[in-house]
């Protein structure tokens, strides 16, 4: 079975607190230098367009949470063979950053909606 796309983690960090991803206040969080850096992940999703990789999905933790997720699309959205860049996100910070997810060249946004009670997924 061959590999259609590259789910790419750009941060472990997010702003709310699902008990399925995080289930424990011991785990710790990845200090922000030991995040992949542009340059890490433009090679990584190069070699993988050249494996025939052609969508990118940005996830997370909470992607808009990373430091210049904007920059980092408009980078990757800039590789040429990528057709399809999509980010998944809880949507708390969507408001704040749709117009410029827009601009930056994401394809689609998926939205995580895991309950409507606030207390069981906060």
């Amino acid at each position: 079975m061959k590999a259609n796309y590259l789910r790419l983690s750009v941060t472990d960090h997010c702003n709310l607190g699902c008990f399925y991803c995080r289930p424990s206040k011991a785990v710790r969080h990845l200090k922000r230098e030991e995040f992949l850096s542009f340059e890490e992940i433009s090679h990584i999703v190069n070699l993988a367009v050249g494996w025939g990789i052609r969508k990118v999905r940005i996830t997370g933790g909470e992607p808009l949470l990373r430091n210049n997720i904007v920059e980092l699309i408009r980078m990757l959205s800039g590789i040429e063979g990528i057709r399809d860049l999509p980010i998944t996100t809880n949507g708390v910070k969507l408001e704040e950053f749709a117009p410029l997810l827009k601009e930056a060249g994401v394809s689609r946004v998926n939205v995580s909606l895991d309950s409507l009670n606030q207390e069981r997924f906060t």
